[in-house]
């Protein structure tokens, strides 16, 4: 797919469908609790129990192939679990899994935050944990990531501020971090990214001025900030990205943009409303 195919894939459902089948008429064994399942020290009636309604298999680290990967993790460079509607939290034994180049969690329930030892994948390419629960902040390891080219995190949770870190990402071509809380100023760093092609930050409480570092971003085609709560106006340093295709603000940014900014973003993209 494309840079803009899957890069915001809208709203969760919210009918309570997306959370799987109600439970079985008949009763649990007696003590599965939360803490026992997860650590798999349950005995045979209740691990069986849990199997029959699908859960041993939807927690994360009871998942067939989190634990081969977990077993040989030389031979593990792919970990691909999305849309399985698994639950729990990211282990921090992922940091385990050095050889991985993609990680797909993406489209699941999971919970808690990013684990910062997610940093030591330094061979990671991609890392698609959009649509999901998580909250917490972003771990600044992610800069470690310095292979990244495809960071997706949109529609979750997470809140605080962008870590300045990412601007250690120069492969990255995609970052994806709509429909989040994040909080804060853009950092100045985003603009080392200069092969960044689409940043997607929407539906976010982000604030103060759109950085004017936003011009080292030469090869950037998309940016859409819009649903935030950015002052001040479009910088003029826009006018340096010769591949500009979409530039997507709230129009309290554009009102406060030089009216020459805003001519060449009408003539650029042939936007009429702007």
């Amino acid at each position: 797919p494309s840079a803009v195919d899957g890069a915001d894939t809208g709203e969760a459902d919210e009918d309570g469908s997306w959370f799987g089948p109600a439970a079985p008429a008949t009763p649990a064994p007696a003590a599965v609790d939360a803490k026992a399942a997860s650590s798999g020290t349950l005995n045979d009636d209740q691990d069986r129990w849990l199997a029959d309604m699908g859960l041993s298999e939807k927690d994360i680290r009871r998942n067939v192939e989190w634990r081969r990967c977990l077993a040989d993790p030389e031979g593990c460079s792919s970990l691909d679990l999305s849309g399985l509607d698994l639950v729990g939290e990211i282990p921090s034994s992922i940091g385990l899994l050095t050889e991985l180049t993609k990680v797909d969690l993406s489209g699941n329930l999971l919970t808690g935050e990013i684990p910062a030892e997610i940093g030591k994948l330094q061979k990671l390419e991609q890392l698609l944990l959009d649509n999901n629960l998580l909250e917490g902040t972003l771990p600044p390891e992610l800069g470690n990531l310095v292979n990244l080219f495809d960071l997706r995190l949109h529609n979750n949770r997470i809140s605080g501020k962008i870590p300045g870190t990412l601007g250690k990402l120069r492969n990255l071509e995609m970052l994806s971090l709509s429909r989040n809380k994040l909080e804060g100023r853009l950092p100045q760093s985003i603009g080392k990214l200069g092969g960044l092609v689409g940043i997607w930050l929407q539906s976010n409480n982000l604030s103060g001025a759109i950085p004017r570092t936003i011009g080292g971003m030469s090869s950037l085609r998309y940016f859409w900030a819009y649903g935030n709560d950015f002052t001040g106006g479009v910088p003029n340093t826009v006018t340096w990205l010769p591949d500009l295709v979409e530039f997507k603000v709230d129009k309290s940014v554009l009102e406060n943009s030089n009216p020459r900014v805003l001519n060449y973003l009408r003539v650029k993209l042939n936007c009429i409303t702007c």
